[in-house]
């Protein structure tokens, strides 16, 4: 009794011993094996419908080649460059894809995949809400005068600024307020005078020696001992304990008193 199996999608009887009038379902089931099953020397093998290879196993193959006009030449999967790998999102209604853009940058759902060493990241590749941690950013001798907002307002207390450090502009208000301070190098010894030996010009004038009254001699204040008369203030300034320094009235009879006592 013959057996009906089925190939590519057709019904051939198969014959058991001692059948007879096989040989038509014989010749075009073997004509169908030969066109529509897949052989070891290759060839186009068109499937109707996906194959399905159970639970158990799989395919295992040098490569795989997508039908790309122009798939990659090498590699395990080989695909076009506007073909993809996808997945689908955990909540099941949307794929997620991998692929090369025009630009032959390796994205994924649409962003640049961003490679650690790759020196071709730029600015753009930095998502605006990445919020990159301060700890993570190596700032050293980068950051100029264009990096820092105008309306930063920076508080001053954040600000270290070492000596010698500090370049302001002859325009600034601050450099006119520094201009207009005097130097502690103009009182360099305890009893020092500053003065203004021209307009504008602050100068120093040295602590004069014991005795000595303040003095001006061609415009300018000086130093110099006291001449031209007594001089009360230095030499007995209250002549509470004597008349020493002070000029006396002649005890003598007079319109006046004589010397007070």
């Amino acid at each position: 009794m013959s057996t009906n199996i089925s190939l590519n999608g057709s019904t051939y009887s198969i014959p058991s011993e001692g059948d007879s009038n096989w040989s038509t379902n014989v010749s075009s089931y073997l004509i169908a094996l030969s066109t529509g099953v897949l052989s070891k020397s290759g060839g186009t093998f068109t499937l109707t419908s996906e194959v399905d290879f159970g639970a158990t196993y799989g395919l295992k193959s040098t490569y795989f080649k997508s039908r790309a006009t122009n798939p990659a030449s090498s590699g395990q999967l080989r695909l076009g460059n506007a073909e993809s790998v996808k997945w689908r999102n955990a909540a099941n209604n949307a794929d997620l894809d991998l692929t090369v853009n025009a630009s032959n940058a390796l994205q994924y759902n649409s962003s640049n995949v961003i490679i650690a060493g790759n020196a071709s990241i730029v600015n753009a590749d930095v998502n605006a809400s990445a919020a990159i941690a301060y700890s993570k950013l190596n700032l050293a001798t980068s950051i100029v005068d264009a990096d820092i907002n105008a309306s930063a307002a920076i508080a001053y207390s954040k600000l270290n600024i070492a000596n010698n450090d500090l370049t302001i502009a002859k325009t600034n208000g601050l450099q006119t307020a520094l201009d207009g301070k005097i130097a502690n190098t103009l009182t360099t010894t305890a009893g020092d005078m500053i003065y203004a030996s021209s307009a504008n010009t602050p100068a120093r004038l040295p602590i004069g020696s014991s005795g000595q009254v303040l003095k001006t001699v061609a415009g300018v204040p000086t130093w110099a001992t006291f001449s031209g008369g007594i001089n009360y203030l230095s030499s007995n300034p209250d002549a509470e304990g004597g008349t020493t320094g002070w000029a006396t009235y002649a005890d003598a009879a007079g319109t006046s008193p004589v010397d007070g006592v």
